[in-house]
């Protein structure tokens, strides 16, 4: 009798178990993605000194998760002047969600001295209850006549370099008394042209080379920013170059939920409740027998031998 109750609570636990297992119904959500702020890069006009009152506005912005086109909104202002729209055109998606618009425009013949442009972008997502993410940059630049225009050609911008020695190539488009370097924000070094900077240590880095006419008057090259790796090829005539792009903000996508399985509140299975009505009435009807047998062994005669 105990062997068949045992069998029973062990087809009933069983059952149990791969009951639920059956029923699990498994849900995935897929990630929602919020669309990132727009990083504006002005390529033109940098943080230099210019020689011609003709400077065009070069500009690029990388926004995160962008599909709406016709929703951005691109100005400039230049001395602080009303806003002007700026044509962009769209790039297209890539394949990690980022996408990238440029944009061009011919500035207004500048006068002499100094000049700030700032440049401004919003987009609209209506998707996303009108959600709106902007940024703005500004660049100040000089337009000097007198003073001479300085065009570094070595080392590149955003040029990565695998040797300490890299050589300083530029021109310049007027006659000069004086020309100087400045590295990393160091004391300026002074040289007659040419020359090769020597001794780099690995990292970024930032150059300025700066020439001054009989007159007093000086011009300031862009700012090149380049990288010495870790490590070092064997010296050559020409620097090995290799693209590089300066570090942007990313913006972040919005968390994504993790799939999860749910098993749906549902009624006992049948088979499961034939098991549980089955064991009780094995065990009602055993513990009927056992009584039945007590009460006849009670009831029936004993017999004693006679010698």
């Amino acid at each position: 009798m105990r062997k068949i109750v045992l069998v029973s609570i062990i087809f009933i636990l069983l059952l149990s178990v791969s009951a639920p297992i059956e029923r699990a119904v498994f849900h995935t959500v897929d990630a929602n993605f919020v669309p990132g702020i727009p990083f504006i890069r002005i390529i033109s006009p940098a943080n230099k000194t210019y020689n011609t009152d003709l400077i065009p506005l070069n500009i690029s912005i990388s926004t995160f998760f962008d599909f709406y086109g016709n929703l951005r909104i691109v100005e400039y202002s230049l001395d602080g002047k009303e806003n002007v729209t700026i044509s962009t055109e769209y790039q297209g998606l890539g394949e990690d969600y980022y996408s990238t618009v440029t944009g061009f425009a011919q500035l207004p013949a500048l006068s002499e001295g100094t000049h700030t442009i700032a440049v401004y972008a919003t987009y609209r997502f209506p998707d996303y209850g009108e959600y709106t993410t902007s940024d703005s940059k500004t660049v100040t630049f000089t337009i000097d006549f007198a003073s001479p225009y300085i065009t570094i050609l070595s080392p590149r911008n955003y040029a990565r370099y695998n040797t300490t020695d890299v050589p300083l190539i530029f021109t310049v488009d007027r006659s000069f008394s004086t020309l100087s370097y400045c590295l990393d924000s160091n004391a300026n070094i002074f040289m007659e042209g040419n020359t090769t900077l020597t001794g780099l240590p690995v990292g970024l880095h930032k150059l300025v080379v700066y020439a001054t006419n009989a007159e007093g008057a000086t011009g300031i090259s862009e700012t090149v920013s380049f990288e010495i790796g870790e490590e070092f090829a064997p010296p050559s005539p020409s620097p090995s170059l290799t693209p590089s792009f300066s570090p942007e903000v990313k913006p972040t996508a919005a968390p994504a939920v993790t799939p999860t399985s749910t098993a749906p509140s549902e009624p006992l299975p049948l088979n499961l409740l034939a098991a549980s009505v089955f064991t009780l009435i094995i065990v009602v009807l055993g513990l009927s027998f056992k009584k039945i047998r007590k009460k006849n062994r009670a009831a029936s005669p004993s017999f004693t031998s006679k010698n």
